[in-house]
């Protein structure tokens, strides 16, 4: 079938090709962001950290704020 001067077949490979970029782009971009997961576990670590903290200053009186 010509639509317009276009194929049809060659819309439907063209479609194929840019679903196919799409995939790959979406496969290496998660796999980067599973290589990120030490920030994830460094940033629990200062979490805990910081309330630890916080508990610290509660339990000697230090945390008292002023307005």
């Amino acid at each position: 079938m010509n639509v317009a001067g276009v194929s049809l077949e060659f819309l439907f490979g063209v479609g194929i090709v840019i679903l196919g970029a799409v995939l790959l782009w979406a496969t290496f971009r998660s796999s980067k962001r599973r290589s990120g997961e030490a920030s994830v576990e460094a940033s629990e670590r200062a979490t805990r950290d910081l309330y630890a903290h916080e508990e610290g200053r509660a339990r000697s009186g230090t945390d008292t704020e002023t307005d």
